[in-house]
């Protein structure tokens, strides 16, 4: 498949990319594929805490299986369904810390009973230039083993250590209540120690409408913390400290072209989504976005690197929405407008920013 997009994007010096282009081939129920692919790992609809479409793809080599099948051996077949997703990718010369480093992750879901699914998540960023890139400190990076990556204390550190490593957990739980469908999930996860939690919950309900021709509805409704351990599951006292999203080694964290890979708003922040989605039998969908974003709180004077998005604590509404339209002839049609009251970077006041933007896509 080979995409061609032209963005303009001021954190990005490449207005013209090749983002969605890749090759794959199929053997047995495993795909192997190269390119540069979107990911999302999580059960999240509005944000993912370690991997999601917040940053660009970056180039890469990937395998998973095709289709979520049990293990046929009666001591493994309790594990239900299963699914494993990995990738090798190398990120760009364009950073502050050590050009080029390469990116690992690991996935594996799996669904024990009909209501419950459960997702593991491990990513690393090793090597760069500059960087010990033997084959034992590429072994201790990638196999995610406790005190291999990450260990704070040690005099020889910037030398020792492999990489910087992120794990988590999500778990959902879905049913059925009155002709509609409902899931609850979370994800938690991790930089350094257990402790240094951040978290997702959401919950969505599903049914179907007979307005204009009949459509399938979605709400969801989620909450991002990315405040290390403010409300995580573990619920212990913050520390008051930013340590997600931050290495001091790889001081940029875990970012591509700029970008967090996971949470779209950085360390320190929550982010508070309400999202109505249609469906249409006939084709188009269109959805209604209402989003809190609480950005940068308390300001991080303790961070290793600047935030991303705000120096300042900003709180900002938004208002969004997006209609996909698909047409045989001329393509797919995507309108998308919104509106918030303030904006990053803004102590003091608050402007009112308003965005319109139309894209289309052909298929041949």
């Amino acid at each position: 498949r080979l995409s061609v997009n032209f963005r303009d994007d001021p954190l990005d010096r490449h207005d013209v990319n090749f983002d969605g282009s890749y090759g794959a081939v199929a053997f047995g129920n495993w795909m192997l594929f190269a390119g540069r692919v979107e990911q999302w790992w999580g059960p999240g609809w509005d944000s993912a805490l370690l991997l999601s479409n917040n940053a660009r793809p970056m180039p890469l080599i990937g395998l998973g299986r095709l289709e979520a099948k049990p293990f046929e051996s009666r001591w493994l077949r309790w594990i239900g369904p299963w699914n494993l997703r990995m990738f090798a990718g190398r990120k760009s010369k364009n950073r502050n810390d050590f050009p080029h480093p390469f990116e690992v992750g690991y996935r594996v879901d799996f669904q024990p009973t009909r209501w419950m699914s459960w997702g593991l998540t491990y990513m690393v960023q090793f090597c760069g230039q500059g960087r010990p890139c033997s084959f034992t400190s590429i072994r201790k990076a990638v196999l995610p083993f406790p005190n291999q990556t990450n260990t704070r204390a040690n005099k020889n550190r910037l030398q020792n250590d492999p990489g910087d490593a992120q794990a988590g957990w999500d778990v959902s739980f879905q049913g059925t209540l009155a002709g509609l469908g409902w899931t609850l999930y979370t994800e938690q996860a991790f930089e350094d120690q257990i402790e240094d939690t951040i978290a997702l919950y959401g919950a969505t309900l599903t049914g179907r409408t007979g307005l204009l021709g009949g459509a399938q509805w979605r709400f969801v409704g989620e909450m991002a913390d990315t405040f290390g351990d403010r409300t995580s599951i573990v619920f212990r006292k913050s520390k008051g400290q930013p340590f997600i999203y931050q290495n001091s080694i790889f001081t940029d964290g875990p970012t591509y072209r700029g970008r967090i890979l996971g949470a779209s708003l950085d360390f320190n922040s929550l982010l508070v989504t309400g999202r109505l989605m249609l469906q249409f039998d006939a084709g188009p969908s269109w959805e209604l976005m209402v989003r809190h974003a609480d950005i940068n709180r308390p300001e991080a004077g303790g961070s290793i690197r600047p935030h991303l998005i705000s120096a300042n604590r900003e709180r900002i509404n938004i208002l969004e929405t997006r209609l996909i339209w698909p047409t045989e002839r001329f393509g797919q049609i995507r309108l998308e407008a919104g509106l918030a009251d303030d904006a990053p970077n803004t102590p003091g006041r608050s402007p009112t920013k308003g965005r319109v933007e139309v894209g289309w896509s052909y298929g041949f």
